[in-house]
């Protein structure tokens, strides 16, 4: 159910002058229009689903295997048949479209069908007999009506209808009679009808930080923004959370699908992750007998479309923010224009996609660059952003885009195993000369006064960028990313919504990720509407934990030294072996100090040489803050560069990153506490639950832990109250306790031997 990419559906209009908002602009098809076009129609319960590549591993398809309760039409009285849809993941990549035909195991719908090509059937059953029972979905959504609470439901128009009157509507248009696969005569099921709801009680919301709000986002995975409902009755079994949805406008309700959404479900408290499709409405609390029991209003003011995945660890579809990246070496990602399909050499279309392109950029700082030198490169996986015109569409679409996402798993990312990252994103449209007759694009610019016969190219392009960069629907006519804009209409403008969205999902991407085969996103900083400020210096945030003063309990570092007043106010690395000469001098209320360590970047062609270095503080949740408490460190960088950082503590032994770090004006981290491999060498660190501690027991700093150390801890052994790097556990003593942490790593050998 992922929607990181999407469609942008427009079912073009029948009746000139007349526009109908739906998904995108839509003019419903038709019932009868619908039973007469396709080949086949039945109804059917989907029982299972899985994914695969093509042929050609250009594109991954997603099969749902139905089992037939009827065919209405043209049956073949097979009792199982296959529906084809576009998108899916197989193991660590994914291909996504927005908005998708959102299938669910165990319900039934009623399918419009039409033969599907042989190059999107399975490659092993392409030739086979099976593949007579490969189909896809006629006028897609409009081509699938699920089963929900007694009656079929209109994907677009939200009309309902009783199985009876379904099936007689059907049969008047195709004067077939509906049969079951074992050719028996099918007649009508009576289903049951929801029961009235209970009154319902009222709701206190509440974010993840406990604070009553009636604001919220949607598809972030941030415990900050998760809602908390609380009330009464809710029951201890789980029940079922719904929000309007904003892939309808609000016309419908669904519900939490996953259940790694749910958070925790009491009886008079709910912690949720809001979902995607959450819109501004009500929501709702329903119990395990399906009643409404609580309901409040709720303004989502935007969402983020996520990738569930279950791939790398994860025993269930997980909620996971993609994230963007430096895939093309300048910085984000370049755009290209295929020039066979006549879209490259369109110059007033490519236009209108630049003006779009840098509203989005000069809006969010989105890192997009257009070449518009021309491609043949199509669509398909390849690395390479491409927009085309398209005359194979299917019917009913003016535009489509799929967007690529791949995963990493490692031991590298924090908080999970994996971390999904945007690779391409592909967009296609109808040809001015394949739209309907009597219609055209309008690809002029400023006020251009589209009129009722024409759709705005620019607007149209606008939001399905849009949902390139993650975001998903809102319900707000007025805004570019509402799930729907009628022929005649233009929104070309970004409103305070979807730059918060955007800006959101940039500021998320350039921070470091645990990607090593790619860099992170940089901010586009070449908008010409943007006002010139203060140029930031590179700088970044590093974590560390120490051995000798972990506290296994609480998870951070003892402040013991501090409280007592024993780490110095000046900087204690200005003796050998480490000869650093810098003033730094601790802060006046600097809080949670554990003590100084000294910080060094080493260049990347020879990682002897120290280019930068700065003495600052260790606080005791593991961050390096500067000597005034910022937790950003400048080492004076002028430009963005790429060093080792090494790490010195004065009891501890010293370690440095294994890769090279990046620093920039967009703050990222390196965190030493999350994997082994994040340290150059073997056994640099030591493994306790899962963090990343320095190994105590380097008491003369050389990179090494021998006898010269168990020297200096003889010497200064019973000392009390004092600052003196044998002090292993940093409590202002020196005893056996600190003994214990040398012999236990005695003989380690550091990659900083001096």
């Amino acid at each position: 159910m992922m929607q990181s990419a999407f469609r942008y559906i427009i079912f073009l209009c029948l009746h000139f002058g007349i526009a109908i908002e739906g998904f995108s602009t839509v003019i419903p098809i038709a019932l009868s229009d619908r039973t007469e076009r396709a080949e086949q129609i039945a109804l059917a319960r989907l029982i299972s689903s899985h994914s695969y590549w093509d042929a050609t591993n250009s594109n991954i398809y997603t099969s749902h295997r139905l089992r037939v309760t009827a065919y209405l039409k043209e049956g073949n009285q097979q009792e199982y048949i296959n529906i084809i849809v576009l998108g899916g993941i197989v193991e660590d990549d994914a291909q996504v479209v927005f908005p998708n035909i959102e299938m669910h195991i165990g319900t039934e719908y009623c399918i419009f069908l039409k033969r599907a090509p042989i190059h999107k059937i399975q490659p092993q059953l392409a030739t086979s007999k099976l593949a007579n029972t490969y189909f896809q979905p006629y006028a897609y959504m409009q081509g699938v009506l699920p089963l929900d609470k007694g009656k079929y439901i209109e994907p677009i128009t939200k009309e309902s209808f009783l199985e009876e009157v379904l099936v007689d509507k059907i049969f008047e248009k195709s004067q077939v009679e509906a049969i079951k696969p074992n050719g028996v005569v099918f007649r009508s099921r009576t289903h049951e009808l929801p029961r009235k709801a209970l009154n319902t009680n009222a709701l206190i919301l509440k974010n993840g930080l406990g604070e009553t709000t009636n604001k919220f986002v949607g598809g972030s995975i941030e415990k900050e923004k998760e809602l908390i409902l609380q009330g009464s009755d809710f029951g201890s079994t789980i029940g079922a959370v719904q929000f309007s949805n904003s892939n309808s406008g609000g016309i419908s309700k669904d519900i939490i699908d996953y259940e790694t959404d749910i958070v925790y479900w009491r009886n008079d408290e709910i912690r949720v992750k809001v979902p995607h499709f959450a819109g501004t409405g009500v929501v709702e609390v329903k119990n395990s007998s399906d009643n409404i029991i609580a309901s409040a209003n709720i303004i989502i003011e935007w969402t983020l479309n996520p990738v569930y995945s279950n791939y790398r660890g994860f025993d269930q579809h997980t909620r996971q923010m993609p994230k963007l990246l430096n895939v093309d070496g300048r910085g984000g990602y370049t755009i290209q224009f295929n020039t066979p399909s006549g879209f490259g050499t369109d110059a007033i279309a490519v236009a209108a996609f630049e003006r779009a392109v840098d509203t989005w950029r000069c809006g969010t700082k989105v890192n997009w660059i257009v070449d518009k030198t021309g491609t043949t490169a199509g669509v398909g996986k390849d690395n390479i952003c491409v927009v085309q015109y398209s005359t194979d569409l299917p019917a009913g679409i003016l535009g489509l885009a799929t967007t690529r996402y791949k995963a990493l798993g490692s031991t590298k990312c924090l908080g999970m195993n994996t971390l999904w990252s945007v690779r391409e994103f592909d967009v296609e449209f109808v040809p001015n000369a394949d739209l309907l007759s009597g219609y055209e694009w309008n690809f002029g610019e400023g006020n251009s006064s589209t009129s009722n016969f024409q759709f705005d190219f620019e607007s149209i392009a606008l939001h399905e960028l849009g949902h390139a960069l993650g975001l998903g629907h809102v319900i707000d006519e007025e805004e570019v990313m509402h799930f729907s804009i009628s022929n005649g209409q233009e929104r070309r403008d970004l409103q305070e919504s979807a730059i918060a969205a955007g800006t959101y999902k940039t500021d998320l991407s350039v921070e470091e990720n645990c990607i090593t085969s790619r860099p992170v996103m940089i901010h586009y900083a070449d908008c010409s509407d943007e006002v010139a400020t203060p140029a930031a210096k590179p700088t970044a945030y590093i974590k560390i934990l120490l051995e000798g003063l972990f506290d296994n309990v609480s998870g951070e570092m003892e402040t013991t030294m501090s409280l007592s007043n024993l780490v110095p106010k000046n900087q204690p690395y200005d003796v050998s072996p480490y000869d650093y000469t810098g003033t730094d001098v601790l802060g006046l209320g600097v809080a949670n100090v554990v003590d100084w360590v000294l910080v060094q970047l080493r260049e990347v062609g020879n990682s002897s040489i120290v280019a930068h270095q700065k003495a600052v503080i260790l606080r005791k949740d593991g961050f390096i803050i500067d000597s005034d408490g910022n937790e950003k460190i400048d080492f004076g960088l002028v430009k963005s560069d790429s060093f080792y950082i090494a790490i010195y503590h004065r009891s501890h032994l010293p370690v440095m990153s294994r890769e090279p770090h990046f620093f920039q004006t967009a703050s990222t981290t390196c965190d030493f506490t999350i994997s082994e491999f994040s340290t150059m060498g073997d056994s640099q660190q030591k493994n306790i639950d899962g963090k990343f501690l320095l190994n105590a027991g380097d008491f003369d700093g050389n990179g090494i832990i021998n006898n010269q150390d168990f020297n200096l801890w003889k010497l200064s052994s019973s000392a009390i109250n004092v600052y003196l790097s044998p002090d292993a556990d940093g409590n202002g003593i020196v005893n056996n306790q600190d003994y214990n942490l040398w012999k236990a790593n005695r003989s380690k050998v550091g990659v900083l031997v001096r």
